[in-house]
C-alpha cells in the first residue's frame, strides 16, 4: 500500500501540519488526482458548524443568485422556486456564491444556516421555534415540480397529491432571530392510507 498525501479542499493546498483531537474529519478519495481530501468544517461562531464542498461540480443552466437552496437534473441547477422542475435522484444543495448561466462553480451543503437564508427560498416566510421545514413538490417518477406553496413547517393530514422533501429545522426560537439547520441528507413523506409514510422513488 502506497501513502497518499492529504489535500485541504478549502485552503487548496497540501496538509503539512497536523490536526486537532476530538474532532469529526470528512475525507473523500479524489480518483482523478489520486489524492484524500479533507472537507474542512468552519468554526460554529461564524454561523457554520460543518461544511460539505465540492469544486466546479454544479452545472448551472440558468443564472443561480448567491445564497439560495438550489436543485437540478441532467441539464444542470437552478435556484428553487415554485414551477421549477428537478430530479429527485440530484442532491438538494445550498450554493453561497452565485453561479452565471452555463458555467460551473462551488456548491456547499452547510449543517447550520443563519435563518435569513430561509426567507431566500420564500420571501416573507415565518414559522415557530424548531419547526421542521419542508420543500412541497408533486411527483411524476423521478421528476418534482414545486409546488406554489414551496415551503411548508406542516405535514399534511390528509391525502393532497404532493411529497414534503425534509430540508432542515429551524433552531430554539423564531425564524426571525435564530438559525436554521439545512441537513445534509433529505427524507420524503407523503399521506397515505390515514397517516404520514416515507415516500420512495423505487
Amino acid at each position: 500500500m502506497v501513502a497518499k498525501r492529504i489535500w485541504l479542499s478549502q485552503s487548496n493546498t497540501w496538509c503539512t501540519s497536523h490536526w486537532s483531537l476530538n474532532q469529526t474529519y470528512i475525507f473523500v478519495f479524489d480518483a482523478t488526482n489520486d489524492r484524500w481530501e479533507l472537507y474542512q468544517g468552519r468554526d460554529t461562531t461564524s454561523g457554520y458548524s460543518m461544511q460539505l464542498s465540492y469544486y466546479n461540480s454544479t452545472y448551472a443552466k440558468v443564472a443561480i443568485p448567491a445564497d439560495c437552496l438550489i436543485v437540478g437534473n441532467a441539464d444542470g441547477y437552478e435556484k428553487a422556486e415554485a414551477g421549477v422542475s428537478f430530479d429527485l435522484t440530484y442532491p438538494i444543495l445550498w450554493t453561497t456564491v452565485a453561479i452565471s448561466a452555463g458555467s460551473s462553480n462551488y456548491y456547499y451543503v452547510f449543517e447550520q444556516i443563519y435563518d435569513r437564508s430561509l426567507t431566500k427560498i420564500k420571501s416573507g416566510f415565518t414559522s415557530t421555534a424548531r419547526k421542521m421545514i419542508y420543500l412541497v413538490c408533486r411527483v411524476s417518477g423521478t421528476t418534482a415540480l414545486i409546488d406554489s406553496t414551496i415551503i411548508t413547517d406542516t405535514l399534511p393530514i390528509v391525502e393532497d397529491d404532493k411529497i414534503y422533501i425534509t430540508l432542515g429545522r429551524l433552531g430554539a426560537q423564531s425564524t426571525g432571530s435564530n438559525y436554521f439547520v439545512f441537513q445534509v441528507t433529505h427524507p420524503m413523506w407523503f399521506f397515505k392510507d390515514g397517516k404520514i409514510q416515507p415516500y420512495s422513488v423505487t
